[in-house]
């Protein structure tokens, strides 16, 4: 948008995570390798490969996963191996992690993978003090990452009182 329009005015505020809980789940390897292969995890839109050689241990996979994961800047999620089991914990609390889809697959014989998907993220961030911030300033497109019916009810009183008879 700002290549097409370079006088468009781009205001953008950050908010704070909520008091909740950060999304976690789990990818668990069991089993030796016995031929070669790749692991492949995807966390969200990010693919993350681990090869993987005859002999390898399901621990000593799961930690070249946790560090495969963590050496991704763009992946939201941080990762620490315990024994064979990968625990992945979103970045930011709140149930925005919740949606968040981890999905893994093993190609090498031996070697089996089970996922448990991102859950307990709890409570999301308050949009109104930001809302507030641009209520005068006469945006025309406000684009916010949540949709749950709590912010997209705030968004409409916000998007009411600037829309309305002394603002127009």
């Amino acid at each position: 948008a700002i290549m097409a329009n370079p006088y468009l005015q781009l205001t953008a505020i950050a908010v704070a995570d909520p008091a909740g809980n950060a999304a976690t789940g789990t990818t668990t390897l069991t089993g030796t390798a016995t031929s070669g292969g790749v692991l492949t995890v995807w966390v969200g839109s990010n693919r993350v490969d681990v090869n993987v050689n005859a002999g390898d241990t399901a621990a000593t996979l799961a930690t070249a996963l946790a560090a495969a994961v963590n050496a991704r800047a763009e992946i939201p999620v941080g990762s620490v191996a315990a024994a064979a089991v990968v625990t992945h914990t979103c970045y930011h609390k709140g149930t925005l992690g919740n949606d968040i889809k981890i999905s893994a697959s093993c190609t090498a014989t031996g070697l089996t993978v089970a996922v448990t998907g991102l859950a307990g993220g709890t409570l999301d961030p308050d949009y109104s003090a930001a809302l507030a911030a641009v209520a005068g300033a006469g945006h025309h497109i406000i684009a916010a990452p949540l949709s749950s019916q709590a912010h997209l009810t705030a968004l409409r009183s916000h998007l009411d009182f600037v829309s309305g008879p002394l603002e127009q």
